[in-house]
C-alpha cells in the first residue's frame, strides 16, 4: 500500500465549507492491537504521530471538556488534575536545558457527547452527511483512489488500499478526544509552548483506544469503558487520590455503593446528597465540614463500617486473608441476600459461597502438596447485581437521613438559604467545579464573598459538633444499621418497611437530638466536642479534673483530638443507641461502660494519676458523666 502524503494530500482547501461537522484535523494513523479483552478478542489501537501544536487543537483533558461540572458522577472518566505537578514537569524537566526530552505516548479515548457536550451512552451510526462534507472539506484529492471508512457516528478512516495504515478524522461535535493517561504530561506540554514556541512542533505519540468494538462485546457504555481503563492503569494511591479511585472503581463493592449514593444521573430520584454538598477529594480521609455536609470517603467509610463493621475487599489483602474474606461474605448475605440475588441473576457459580468454596480449594495443590495462597475473587458482573440490590433496598434510606436528621437538615437550610443549588449563583458554580477551576472563580467579583459567607454560615453550625465528624456519620448509620434496621432480619428485602425503619429512627434521633442541644452553645450543646457540663459539687475527683469536659475519655483522646478509630465509634454509636433507648424510670448506664472507664484511665494515666487512683477516678469520671446524661433527658 502506498502511505498517504498528510501534508500535502490532507491540507484543506482555503474556504472549503465542513457542512455539519467541526472535524479534527487529518492525522497519520496506524491501526495495531494490544492485550485480550473480555470477550477474548484484541483491543484496537489508533497510534498516531503529531506536534504539540496540533494536540492541543484536537485532544483535551477531562477538566477542559465544555460543561463537564454537569457530567453525573458515574460518568467521571479521570482524576483531578494537580496543576502544580504539571507546571513541576515543565519547569524541571521541558524547559531545564541540555535533558534529553521524551515523553512516553499518552493515551486517549473518543466519548461519544451531544449537543451540550454531556456523554452519550453509546455510539451513533454513521450518517451519508459526513462522508459528504469530509469530500467537500478535502475536495482536492483524487478520490477514486480512496476509501472513507466509518464505523460510528463521528469518525471517519480515509485509507488508500486495505492496509492498517491512513488518516483519521473526527467530528468534534460527536466525539471528545481525551486524554485518560498522561493528563500531566499533556499540560506540562502546553504549558512550554506558552513560554518557548519551539515547543509548536515537538513530537508527541498518542494511542486512541478504540473503544467502538468493546462497547458492543462488553455491553459497558463508551464512559463505563474508559473509567475501567483509567482505574487499570492508575490503581496506585500515589498517582491517583483515593477519593477518585473510590468514584471510579466498578469492581469494589464499597466503591459502587458510594457511587449509588453520589450518582446524580437519575433526574428522577436524586443522589443520597446532592453534589453540591459533597467533599470529592477528602484530604487526610476527612471531608471539610465548613463546605461540604459529608465527602466521598466518607461515605464509603460510613457503608464498610455499617454494614460490614470496617471489612471491605478493598485490597489484595484483603482478598489473600480468609478470615476476613469469610466475615464479608457474611455481611454481604445478612444485609443483601447476596447469595440468592446472584444465584438467581448468574447462576449457583457465581455466589459468594461458591466462589469462597473454590478459593478453599486451591488454596492447597494436592499434587505437590505445597500450600498456595488463599485468594477469593468475585466478577464484575457479581459486583453490578450486589450495587442494584443495595441500591434498591438502602439507597433511600441514606437519602432519607441526610435529608430529615436534624442536624443535616440544618446544614442543608443553610445551603438553601445561601443559593448553593441555585444554578445561576456564584456559589452553586464554585461547588460544582474542581480544584483548580474553583480557585480561578474565587478571584472572580462576588464568588469570593459569597463562599466565605456561606464557610462562615457553615463553620458556626458544624464547628466541633459529633454528627457532622466522619465519626459521628459513621456512629450515626451504624446506629441505624445494627440498631434498628438489624431487627428486621428476614424482612430486609421489604423497601417500604426499610423506609419505615428508618424514619422511625429518625424521628427518635430528633426528638433525642432537640433535649439534648438546647443551644449551640458549647456549655448547652451535647453534642459538641468541648461540651463542660455543669457537675454536682464534688462529683468529678480533683485528680479527674483532665476529664471533665464530658467527651474526653470517650471520644476525645488526650491530646485533646478525635479518637476516629472503629473502637471509639463503636463507643459513640453504642451511646447514640443508649440515649435511643433510654427509659426515664430507670438509671442510666453507658452499654459500653468498661470500654468507657478503661479509656478514662488510659488518659488519667497518661496526665500524671498514679496507678492505684486512677482505677477508681475513671470509674467516679463516668458515673459523673451518666448522671449528666440522665438528668438531660429527664428534663
Amino acid at each position: 500500500m502506498t502511505d498517504l502524503n498528510l501534508d500535502e494530500d490532507f491540507s484543506p482547501l482555503d474556504g472549503a465549507s465542513e457542512i455539519i461537522c467541526d472535524f479534527s484535523d487529518a492525522l497519520r494513523y496506524h491501526e495495531t492491537t494490544f492485550g485480550i479483552s473480555q470477550s477474548n478478542s484484541q483491543v484496537g489501537v489508533y497510534s498516531l504521530s503529531l506536534n504539540a501544536k496540533q494536540l492541543e487543537e484536537e485532544f483535551v483533558i477531562f477538566e477542559q471538556i465544555p460543561n463537564v461540572e454537569s457530567w453525573p458522577i458515574s460518568k467521571l472518566i479521570q482524576r483531578e488534575l494537580n496543576h502544580e505537578r504539571a507546571k513541576r514537569i515543565c519547569d524541571d524537566y521541558l524547559l531545564k536545558d541540555n535533558s534529553l526530552k521524551y515523553f512516553p505516548p499518552l493515551t486517549a479515548v473518543l466519548i461519544p457527547t451531544d449537543d451540550i457536550h454531556q456523554p452519550r451512552e453509546h455510539y451513533e451510526h454513521p450518517v451519508s452527511e459526513e462522508d459528504v462534507a469530509l469530500r467537500v472539506k478535502y475536495a482536492h484529492l483524487k478520490w477514486e483512489d480512496l476509501t472513507i471508512e466509518q464505523n460510528v457516528r463521528g469518525l471517519s478512516l480515509i485509507k488508500r488500499g486495505s492496509g492498517a495504515a491512513g488518516a483519521l478524522v473526527w467530528d468534534k461535535r460527536k466525539l471528545s478526544a481525551v486524554i485518560i493517561d498522561g493528563q500531566h504530561r499533556f499540560k506540562a506540554l502546553l504549558l512550554a509552548r506558552q513560554k518557548n514556541k519551539s515547543y509548536d512542533g515537538c513530537a508527541v505519540s498518542v494511542n486512541i483506544i478504540n473503544l467502538f468494538e468493546l462497547t458492543k462485546s462488553t455491553k459497558q457504555s463508551p464512559t463505563a469503558l474508559a473509567r475501567d481503563l483509567f482505574v487499570t492503569i492508575n490503581s496506585t494511591p500515589v498517582e491517583v487520590d483515593e477519593a477518585r479511585l473510590v468514584l471510579m472503581d466498578d469492581k469494589e463493592s464499597f466503591a459502587t455503593f458510594t457511587q449509588v449514593l453520589v450518582d446524580d444521573s437519575d433526574k428522577n430520584e436524586g443522589p443520597a446528597v446532592r453534589p453540591e454538598l459533597i467533599d470529592w477529594r477528602c484530604e487526610q480521609g476527612k471531608h471539610d465540614t465548613v463546605l461540604a455536609l459529608t465527602g466521598v470517603l466518607t461515605l464509603w467509610s460510613v457503608l464498610s463500617f455499617s454494614i460490614c463493621k470496617g471489612r471491605a475487599m478493598a485490597s489484595i489483602e484483603d482478598r489473600l486473608n480468609e478470615a476476613t474474606v469469610r466475615k464479608w461474605c457474611d455481611s454481604m448475605n445478612s444485609w443483601l441476600d447476596a447469595d440468592r440475588c446472584l444465584e438467581e441473576k448468574l447462576g449457583p457459580s457465581e455466589t459468594l459461597n461458591a466462589r469462597l468454596e473454590e478459593a478453599t480449594a486451591s488454596a492447597t495443590s494436592n499434587e505437590s502438596e505445597e500450600e498456595s495462597p488463599f485468594l477469593f475473587s468475585y466478577s464484575k458482573s457479581a459486583v453490578d447485581v450486589l450495587r442494584n440490590e443495595f441500591k434498591r433496598r438502602y439507597a433511600p434510606a441514606f437519602r432519607l437521613v441526610f435529608a430529615k436528621l436534624s442536624p443535616y437538615a440544618s446544614f442543608q437550610s443553610v445551603a438553601t438559604g445561601s443559593k448553593a443549588f441555585d444554578q445561576k449563583s456564584k456559589l452553586h458554580s464554585y461547588l460544582r467545579s474542581f480544584r483548580a477551576r474553583r480557585a480561578e472563580l474565587y478571584r472572580e467579583p462576588g464568588t469570593s464573598s459569597a463562599v466565605d459567607k456561606y464557610k462562615q454560615q457553615l463553620g458556626q453550625l458544624t464547628s466541633n459538633r459529633v454528627p457532622y465528624t466522619v465519626m459521628g456519620q459513621k456512629a450515626v448509620f451504624y446506629s441505624l444499621f445494627n440498631g434498628y434496621l438489624s431487627d428486621l432480619d428476614d424482612e430486609l428485602s421489604n423497601e417500604e418497611l426499610i423506609r419505615s425503619t428508618t424514619e422511625k429512627f429518625i424521628n427518635e434521633f430528633n426528638d433525642c437530638f432537640d433535649l439534648l442541644q438546647t443551644s449551640n452553645s458549647v456549655g448547652n450543646d451535647f453534642f459538641n466536642t468541648k461540651f463542660r457540663p455543669e457537675y454536682k459539687k464534688g462529683a468529678i475527683p480533683i485528680n479527674g479534673k483532665v476529664c471533665q469536659d464530658f467527651w474526653k475519655g470517650i471520644i476525645v483522646k488526650v491530646n485533646d483530638e478525635l479518637d476516629y478509630g472503629n473502637p471509639a465509634t463503636k463507643i459513640l454509636a453504642s451511646i447514640f443507641l443508649d440515649l435511643l433507648n433510654y427509659d426515664v424510670k430507670e438509671e442510666f448506664r453507658f452499654t459500653p461502660r468498661a470500654d468507657i472507664v478503661r479509656r478514662h484511665r488510659r488518659i488519667l494515666v497518661l496526665s500524671g494519676v498514679q496507678d492505684d487512683e486512677a482505677e477508681e477516678v475513671a470509674e467516679d469520671l463516668v458515673i459523673a458523666k451518666e448522671g449528666i446524661v440522665q438528668k438531660l433527658l429527664r428534663a
